[in-house]
């Protein structure tokens, strides 16, 4: 084998022991797309797109077409990860927003834009319908709000504080707190 290269099989007549050929001749395709700064979180894809936080900034990468294809400002660093749900991009920034972004816009990209009560400690979680958005500031408290609007749905109190996202099970949203306290509410 050769970084970079398939392997391509060819009929070996004289089954002997002996030395086999392989020739190495179709180059695999790889690209890079220098963005110019370090990626804080992991990808994700919103269509044929691939968004990536890094900085202040969330980038959206046109993979067919192998570039730039926008990128949006932000107050503050993306925390954890962004999440893609139903057309839309969700980010909690360390400056204490929720947002959500149409990335199909081409200008005013950000639909809405919320004060989380403190820094966002992680990724948002979108409920399996795409109606709720969870998030929970490093204050203790689960947050859920309208995933079309923003508008406050309801609030409660945490054991601990929450660092990943919500999972979802059977109308059930679970959280995992970092004291080692598993909550769940019904959504």
């Amino acid at each position: 084998e050769k970084a970079g290269y398939v392997a391509v099989e060819r009929e070996v007549k004289d089954k002997t022991v002996g030395r086999l050929l392989v020739e190495l001749t179709e180059k695999r395709e790889a690209w890079v797309l220098p963005l110019g700064i370090s990626v804080t979180g992991e990808p994700v894809f919103s269509g044929a797109r691939l968004v990536v936080a890094g900085g202040r900034r969330l980038y959206a990468l046109d993979v067919l077409r192998r570039k730039l294809d926008w990128s949006e400002p932000l107050e503050g660093a993306v925390e954890g990860s962004p999440r893609v749900a139903f057309g839309r991009v969700y980010a909690c920034t360390s400056d204490g927003s929720v947002l959500s972004i149409d990335p199909d816009r081409a200008s005013q990209r950000v639909m809405w834009r919320i004060a989380a009560g403190g820094r966002v400690g992680g990724t948002p979680g979108v409920s399996p319908d795409g109606r709720l958005l969870y998030y929970g500031p490093s204050a203790r408290v689960l947050h859920v709000v309208d995933a079309r609007n923003g508008d406050p749905v309801w609030t409660r109190e945490l054991p601990g504080e929450m660092r990943r996202e919500p999972v979802f099970r059977d109308g059930a949203a679970i959280v995992a707190c970092v004291i080692g306290v598993v909550g769940m509410g019904l959504y």
